[in-house]
């Protein structure tokens, strides 16, 4: 009963949304990474594989209240570098 949703760029479609009911259940932010890599197509593995560094800023920015604190002033550009989120993921999504 459910539908895949597509990411188009100019180039025609970039990834679509995985179907989460039809998948094992897993923590979040960890699920989407896992069942969403191997949808982006269009960009390269040793790109997809940065988005690890983005996954555990996303766990330490609850961690405490100087954390939280000192994530809320940063941009996303600014946390995706700090994170080391490669510049093709980055432009390609």
């Amino acid at each position: 009963p459910f539908t895949r949703s597509g990411f188009y760029t100019p180039k025609g479609l970039f990834t679509q949304a995985p179907i989460f009911s039809d998948l094992p259940r897993l923590p979040a932010p960890f699920a989407q990474a896992l069942y969403t890599s191997a949808l982006f197509t269009d960009l390269s593995f040793s790109a997809r594989i940065t988005i690890v560094g983005l996954l555990l800023q996303m766990i330490r920015y609850k961690s405490s209240e100087e954390m939280y604190l000192r994530y809320d002033k940063m941009t996303a550009m600014e946390l995706f570098q700090e994170s080391g989120v490669s510049t093709e993921l980055i432009e390609g999504f």
